[in-house]
């Protein structure tokens, strides 16, 4: 069974004042460009035919922007949309607002812009130009590029989720590693393979949350004494550790620390940077140096205990 997407055209999208910007760009680029038109292009992704009177109504609904004289763009298309197997927030809305409307034969709605590009003499662009044209256009990252409304057909595409697989490094080490990068298609180059399986071992990463309290004190700058009162915190942080050798770590703990006392006390970013030496196998001697940025000030202290791992 075939997929039934209906097409429908939207408002101009970039102002003169953008596509003269884009224009300047392209010569800039040195590509032979002479003229760009934009528009938003409306895709819905429908389980039946829509009648004449759902028809206007999504027609209605996805009137907006401005609006121009009706008149059939010329120039080479491309259309930029989301990647296909992503969702927007601008389609998840609409189809919410398109089924509150009583359009139920809607499954998704989705949008892209679809830009009309003119050349000197109508000349095709090179393979070079037309990439960088494209890149000028669109984010690689988050978007992609068709060169006929039609493929849009690839945004409601769907597919069924394969089954969950482990790579038992453990067992396998760097070979169980190489060998799913083959027969899964993760693309890794040699120096990401190593990079993940070397750096495992040494290098930790997860969550850290403590607490920290700050005895205050009477000072006295420049002849005048200010009373610092007692101040609390919750620090919330990443941390990481990296185990330099056999014998030697480091690490540091990021993140911001909520203020809980006194009153008025809004917290601020906190660092936590660490050395340890371990004593045996068990037990690690570690020196620290803790700090909390708050407005008008900072916090801080240094530390050296004792880690026991069981």
């Amino acid at each position: 069974m075939s997929m039934l997407m209906k097409t429908l055209r939207g408002a101009p999208a970039l102002s003169d004042f953008r596509i003269s910007k884009l224009l300047n760009q392209c010569s800039e680029l040195q590509l032979p460009v002479t003229d760009i038109y934009a528009e938003f292009s409306h895709f819905a992704h429908i389980s039946e035919q829509l009648n004449s009177e759902e028809t206007e109504v999504l027609q209605q609904l996805l009137k907006y922007g401005p609006t121009i004289e009706e008149h059939e763009p010329v120039g080479q298309l491309l259309l930029v949309t989301p990647r296909p197997g992503t969702i927007s927030p601008w389609s998840s809305k609409s189809t919410d607002i398109a089924k509150n409307c009583g359009l139920s034969k809607i499954i998704r709605l989705e949008r892209g812009l679809s830009y009309y590009v003119s050349t000197e003499n109508s000349s095709p662009l090179t393979t070079a130009q037309q990439s960088t044209l494209n890149n000028l256009l669109h984010d690689r990252m988050m978007e992609t590029i068709f060169n006929d409304l039609n493929d849009a057909t690839a945004l409601f595409a769907s597919a069924e989720p394969g089954e969950l697989t482990s790579i038992d490094i453990e067992n396998g080490g760097k070979n169980a590693l190489i060998q799913a990068n083959v027969e899964l298609g993760l693309a890794l180059a040699d120096d990401e393979v190593n990079y993940l399986f070397e750096v495992s071992d040494a290098f930790e990463v997860g969550p850290s949350v403590s607490y920290v309290s700050y005895f205050g004190d009477s000072v006295e700058i420049l002849g005048t004494s200010f009373d610092i009162d007692n101040a609390s915190f919750l620090p919330i942080a990443a941390a990481a550790r990296y185990a330099a050798s056999e014998s030697f770590t480091v690490g540091a703990d990021l993140g911001y620390a909520l203020g809980l006392s006194p009153d008025g006390n809004d917290g601020g970013f906190y660092y936590r940077p660490m050395v340890g030496y371990n004593l045996s196998e068990n037990f690690m001697l570690q020196a620290t140096y803790s700090g909390v940025s708050v407005d008008g000030g900072t916090f801080s202290s240094v530390g050296l205990g004792g880690v026991f791992g069981f």
